[in-house]
């Protein structure tokens, strides 16, 4: 086999040019353009939130937001830290083979945590017929 057999470079179907990737913005960047069309469309939206009808609704959407993120943030910690320090066996353990059977017993578990949530998540991570189960 000589040196000019062997090929480096990418496959031979593959789409692209070798090196160059599309440009996808982050969700950081969407919302810096997103903050920047409010702050030069200012006075346009101050006028249209002057309504009482809107300013009522803007209570009730702040209110919500407000009271659910740190049950929100406590969710995403509890999770995290069940995936990150239960290992999968444990969850093998205690739920059932069969994912029909699978969606009680995570409900109860979910039911008993303190946030809604947080232990099917972990739980169905370790098996995707235990996510097909749940959803």
């Amino acid at each position: 086999m000589s040196s000019s057999d062997t090929h480096t470079g990418p496959p031979a179907g593959s789409i692209g040019k070798p090196g160059r990737s599309r440009y996808r913005p982050g969700s950081l960047e969407i919302f810096g353009a997103i903050l920047l069309v409010a702050i030069a469309l200012r006075d346009p939206l101050e006028s249209l939130l002057a309504r009482p009808a809107l300013q009522s609704w803007a209570t009730v959407f702040i209110a919500i937001c407000v009271q659910a993120t740190p049950f929100l943030v406590l969710g995403v910690v509890v999770s995290g830290a069940i995936a990150a320090f239960v290992p999968a066996a444990v969850f093998a353990k205690i739920m059932p083979s069969a994912p029909s059977r699978a969606r009680g017993p995570s409900t109860q578990k979910a039911t008993a945590s303190p946030v809604d949530i947080v232990f099917c998540t972990p739980c169905a991570r370790t098996s995707p017929e235990l996510m097909v189960a749940l959803t």
